[in-house]
């Protein structure tokens, strides 16, 4: 499944108020932007994984890796991606931009380098999910809706 980076999100049929943007749903036969984030970014997008937002019935293989499914360890826990999604809310706008949850996986094994405006929202976002949220408070409705 690819969606060009910063296209409206229509994988499935989320209503927000929020502007819903794709980040990250890259295919091995278009070539992508390729770089390094901090690892500020990376540890944010590693603790948004466990939530399972928008969870699937079955699983995405990594399109580069055979399409074999990709595990990763998160706290000591061994985990499954590919089976959801990650929502990284602005914190200067009501956007929140939607990945697949192997984006962790695209990242550090594919060299994929989200936009910049994605990478500076999630060094703006504090640690903690649970206190992720838009200005106007788009996001946490939505992960009350969807979640």
């Amino acid at each position: 499944m690819r969606y060009s980076d910063l296209s409206k999100y229509s994988y499935t049929k989320l209503q927000s108020k929020a502007s819903l943007l794709n980040v990250g749903w890259v295919d091995r036969d278009v070539p992508f932007l390729k770089g390094s984030i901090p690892a500020q970014a990376i540890a944010r997008i590693e603790s948004a994984i466990p939530l399972h937002l928008n969870a699937m019935r079955g699983v995405h293989g990594c399109p580069f890796c055979g399409d074999r499914d990709i595990y990763t360890d998160i706290d000591g826990k061994r985990t499954l991606l590919g089976m959801s999604e990650i929502w990284i809310p602005s914190t200067v706008s009501e956007t929140v931009y939607i990945a697949p949850s192997l984006l962790l996986h695209y990242i550090r094994d594919h060299q994929y380098m989200p936009p910049r405006e994605v990478v500076d929202a999630l060094l703006a976002l504090p640690c903690d999910p649970a206190r992720w949220n838009t200005p106007g408070g788009s996001y946490s409705k939505l992960v009350k809706r969807y979640g």
